[in-house]
């Protein structure tokens, strides 16, 4: 089990995520298909430029208004967490292609397994139960 959040500020956990780490994603997506974008209307490379785009700001969107409940009991609810977590992990499938670029950010750009330390324990623990019944 992960007992001690990384050094650096590695994301890990869900909770964690900040529409900042979202919207520096998007920005990033938005870069590296400018070239794309910019090909002649119709074309395959802009199409698939404005498909990246367009799953980048939906999923952007749905992360900026999960986020956004910061503030209220509600940011704990299993459906806002699964939310939040599908999103983030679907934003960043869209950069992975792109990990290897100079301003890929590593650090941050993460799948997210858990939403918090309690989470990783719980899920854990039904995987012993589940391992001990076999």
């Amino acid at each position: 089990m992960h007992d001690e959040r990384p050094v650096g500020g590695d994301l890990y956990y869900g909770e964690d995520l900040t529409y900042c780490d979202a919207e520096n994603l998007r920005s990033f997506l938005t870069a590296r298909t400018a070239l794309l974008a910019d090909s002649a209307r119709g074309s395959d490379e802009r199409l698939a430029a404005r498909s990246v785009r367009t799953a980048a700001l939906m999923l952007d969107a749905t992360l900026e208004h999960c986020l956004s409940l910061q503030q209220t009991h509600e940011r704990n609810h299993p459906t806002v967490r699964a939310q939040v977590t599908i999103s983030w992990n679907a934003l960043c499938s869209l950069a992975q292609p792109w990990m290897h670029n100079r301003d890929y950010d590593h650090t941050r750009w993460r799948l997210v397994k858990y939403w918090n330390r309690n989470h990783e324990r719980e899920i854990e623990e039904k995987l012993r139960g589940l391992n001990s019944k076999e």
